[in-house]
């Protein structure tokens, strides 16, 4: 016996009596295909249309062999059993085109479901919740990354509205994490967020942090607050990825890619090595003072480096590099860390 229902992106419509139309929605193609079932079977079809899962017995040869028909031309998709991780109904609407997109990238052996679950098992620190911290935590909330831990020790302030969106006037004094907290769960009600309302001064303030499968939002790379997190993290042998507005990387798995130390030989070890990094750029005399669009482009290409990175989907661009952005033209350069410290 085989479960079938509508692959995502396609709709259900009865055009006549004993008549439906399979539509695609997702492409300009629009791709339709016409059917039409015997009468005792219009409930069915029905049913199918308003997302149910149809069990279909090969008892009925007929029907087993239209709904066999209907998976191959691409219309219906097999639903395994506990294929969906028990996600509920409203979960798998929230995250529906989502799904979608990760159904791409899924085969007989994982599906767009394991990817998802692969998301909601994860959990992410976000050190510092400005308007780099805010626009990252969005996305992977979004996302549906299913634990997030903010850390700052700041309160919103009326500048922070023009740049920092998650917040709004009435946050205005109260801990940023807290405030961020509230309209993260009002995004995305499924995911868990916990909050740490301090600064980061030394490693040991991020003890808290032990067992957390990636640190992100770091100030970097490396500035003391980065040496401070890659250090933590590298010993705690946690994942953590260095950005600023205009640098993204590098996206550091302990033993296996190039960490804060690793950059240090490579541009020099004075004290601001990010200044070292833009002396290398000819384009990049230096780095401006925040602005909004630069910190949302800045972590939209650090979500989607961390999604990668759990989802096991495509390659990850900064496991050994930094990403410079050329805000003039949306031209990047890839840094290269050829640079080994031992570590890995």
């Amino acid at each position: 016996m085989d479960k079938y229902k509508l692959k995502i992106g396609y709709l259900l419509i009865k055009i006549s009596e004993n008549k439906y139309q399979f539509i695609e929605i997702q492409t300009p193609a629009k791709k339709k295909v016409t059917v039409t079932c015997d009468t005792d079977h219009d409930l069915l079809f029905s049913e199918l249309a308003n997302g149910k899962s149809i069990e279909i017995s090969n008892d009925n040869p007929k029907l087993y062999n239209s709904f066999s028909q209907l998976y191959n031309l691409g219309v219906l998709e097999k639903e395994k059993e506990d294929c969906t991780h028990n996600f509920n109904d409203s979960y798998l609407r929230y995250v529906s085109r989502q799904l979608l997109y990760l159904s791409h990238y899924e085969d007989n052996k994982v599906s767009r479901y394991d990817f998802q679950e692969r998301l909601r098992n994860a959990s992410v620190a976000i050190i510092g919740v400005g308007g780099y911290g805010t626009a990252l935590a969005m996305l992977l909330a979004g996302a549906g990354i299913g634990h997030l831990i903010l850390v700052d020790g700041d309160v919103v302030e009326e500048s922070n509205l023009s740049r920092q969106l998650l917040y709004r006037k009435e946050h205005i004094g109260l801990p940023k994490v807290q405030a961020a907290k509230r309209e993260l769960l009002s995004i995305n009600p499924y995911i868990k967020v916990e909050t740490i309302n301090k600064f980061i001064k030394k490693e040991s303030d991020l003890d808290m942090l032990s067992g957390v499968k990636c640190i992100a939002g770091i100030s970097g790379p490396p500035t003391r607050l980065g040496s401070i997190v890659s250090k933590w993290a590298l010993r705690n042998k946690i994942p953590h990825l260095m950005a600023k507005p205009a640098l993204i990387g590098p996206l550091c798995i302990p033993g296996q890619t190039p960490c804060y130390d690793c950059i240090t030989i490579q541009f020099g070890t004075d004290k601001n090595i990010t200044e070292q990094i833009v002396s290398n750029l000819s384009w990049m005399s230096q780095l401006h003072p925040a602005w909004a669009p630069h910190n949302f482009i800045c972590a939209a290409i650090s979500a989607d480096q961390i999604l990668k990175y759990f989802c096991k989907i495509q390659e990850v661009e900064v496991l050994d590099s930094i990403i410079a952005i050329n805000y003039s033209d949306f031209s990047t350069t890839q840094l290269i860390i050829g640079e080994n410290c031992g570590c890995h």
